[in-house]
Order: C-alpha cells, then structure tokens, then sequence
C-alpha cells in the first residue's frame, strides 16, 4: 500500500485528538494543539478522525468526533508546499 504525505492545522482554540485510520488499523493518534501543523503519512484511503472535548480541554473518555477528513484532502501535492509549513510536526 502506497503512502503519501499528508499535511492538518489546528485552526481551534481547542486541543484536538487526531487519529489516522484505515479499515481496521490505526496509522497514528497525536494530540495537536491549537494553531499546531502537523505533517504525516498515510495511505491516500485512510482518515483523519479529529476528536476534541466539548468544554475545550480533553479528559479521558471526553472527547467526541467532529470532523472526519480524507486524507486524499490533505496531500501535500507539491514539495513548496512542506517548506512552507515551518515548524510543522513530522509523524511517520
């Protein structure tokens, strides 16, 4: 299974628990913090689950899915494109 580069800000100003999934296995789970980039890899069918608490900070078994994005969204198609990133994480 190919991979691909993938790139998400947090654009909250809420801590966030991201979690990259295909069928039945889980690739990567970060917490990301607000305004925090984060670059990954991933295979082009897999998920970026975002789950971020209600009140603004996460507690165990608090978090509630709010967004489900392909990953196929967030490609990074062009190499400028991660130089421009800057301090983003990267998570392989």
């Amino acid at each position: 299974m190919n991979k691909t580069l993938c790139y998400y800000t947090n654009c909250t100003a809420r801590i966030q628990v991201a979690r990259v999934s295909y069928a039945t296995k889980i690739y990567l789970e970060r917490v990301i913090f607000p305004l925090q980039q984060v670059l990954f890899e991933a295979p082009l069918e897999a998920q970026l689950e975002i789950s971020m608490s209600a009140v603004g900070h996460l507690e165990i078994g608090d978090p509630v899915l709010v967004e489900l994005i392909s990953c196929r969204r967030l490609e990074v198609s062009q190499i400028s494109e991660v130089s421009e990133i800057g301090d983003a994480i990267l998570a392989a």
